[in-house]
């Protein structure tokens, strides 16, 4: 039996009219904390930013719209967070475990 191999973007694209609208707000909020994370880096994925020390200094005023944040839990990790601005408010989404090199 064959596994559906749909790409990542593909998925999203596929599944955004199925959202409704404070989901999709959501969304574009994440996104674009996750650009402005790609951005300050220079680099083309989030998987590419290093673990940092501190997070790019936000606001929620028109300055940064998020950063990656990099947490240890229980010794183990580091664990990928995306922190960005909705409204008012700073929110995270769990990116991922940082890959071993």
């Amino acid at each position: 039996m064959k596994r559906n191999t749909q790409s990542p973007f593909s998925t999203v694209k596929s599944n955004l009219f199925q959202l409704n609208r404070a989901e999709l707000a959501t969304v574009a909020d994440m996104v674009a904390g996750l650009l402005q994370t790609i951005d300050d880096a220079q680099v083309e994925t989030p998987e590419a930013v290093a673990p940092a020390t501190a997070p790019a200094p936000t606001n929620g005023k028109g300055g940064a719209r998020g950063h990656i944040e990099w947490k240890t839990v229980n010794g183990c990790g580091p664990y990928a967070y995306l922190r960005y601005w909705s409204g008012k408010t700073l929110k995270s989404s769990y990116i991922g475990k940082a890959k071993q090199s």
